[in-house]
């Protein structure tokens, strides 16, 4: 398994850039084609707008910021893509809203490339719920990339947030090209229980082997604590010195409110490393 096919999403905002460098850095790495979608959000524009006529100057002034912001975007990431030395490449601009058309172009690629959510920003982000719609609607994985900080290279220690769910499962399935690739790996479980529709007797165990038997050097580390799990993870991933955390996107959606689990909501907002996720 590989990835040939990484979507990242883009806007004008100044994290952007490092969003890039660090899908094409994957792109490199896995001679993949690698995928800049820059949504123009006219559609919703013209939603806005379709019972007021009178306004039509006024809508025609916000397409045109609209359309003028995308290609901006696109041309960044053209540029950056060229500079970096990526050999497949390509820039869409879709006029749907950026949640939808991010969700589906993911369908069509390996891996989804995303920045978190930052609160402090004014302008020129993405829509504060588009990781969470993506993960929970595009069925694909989405690689987190925080707001602060500098991620130049890929992970060589990897945490994965263990806890025998189906989401979980999916996740570790999803990162292996980047698992096998590490140096080392460690299965984070927190507050384990031993039960037989879950971890087994030995939790953490099953996992383990399961990752072996690709050639992964890993290792099991339980952890106790009686405070927030997302919390804990996050520490841990401190004291690792992980440079990814792999973990299931938990929740569901009705219509367009995401309702995520709290263990998600709190490492989406707190998030100090790149996240892999997967639902």
């Amino acid at each position: 398994m590989t990835y040939k096919t990484i979507l990242v999403h883009l806007d004008t905002s100044l994290r952007c850039a490092a969003r890039i460098d660090y899908a094409a850095r994957l792109a490199l790495r896995f001679n993949a084609h690698l995928v800049g979608i820059a949504p123009t959000d006219e559609l919703k524009l013209a939603s806005s707008y379709r019972e007021f006529a009178p306004a039509i100057d006024e809508y025609t002034a916000s397409l045109g910021a609209l359309r003028s912001s995308a290609a901006e975007a696109a041309g960044r990431f053209e540029v950056e893509a060229r500079r970096l030395g990526v050999t497949f490449y390509e820039s869409r601009q879709p006029h749907d809203d950026a949640a939808d058309a991010v969700a589906l172009s993911a369908r069509y690629a390996d891996l989804v490339v995303l920045g978190q959510n930052d609160p402090a920003a004014q302008a020129f982000t993405p829509p504060p719920d588009l990781p969470q719609f993506t993960i929970l609607n595009g069925g694909r994985p989405v690689l987190l990339v925080p707001y602060a900080g500098h991620f130049g290279e890929l992970p060589r220690i990897i945490d994965i947030a263990w806890d025998a769910s189906g989401e979980c499962a999916r996740a570790v399935t999803d990162a292996l090209p980047l698992l096998v690739n590490a140096r080392q790996v460690n299965l984070v479980i927190v507050n384990a229980r031993s039960t037989p529709e879950g971890h087994g007797p030995l939790p953490g165990a099953d996992a383990a082997s399961f990752l072996a038997r690709h050639g992964i050097k890993v290792e099991v580390v339980r952890v106790q604590s009686d405070g927030d799990v997302g919390d804990a993870l996050l520490s841990r991933t401190a004291d690792d010195g992980a440079e990814l955390l792999v973990m299931g996107g938990y929740g569901h959606s009705r219509l367009r409110e995401m309702l995520l689990g709290g263990v998600t909501r709190c490492i989406l907002e707190h998030m100090t490393v790149p996240v892999f996720m997967a639902h």
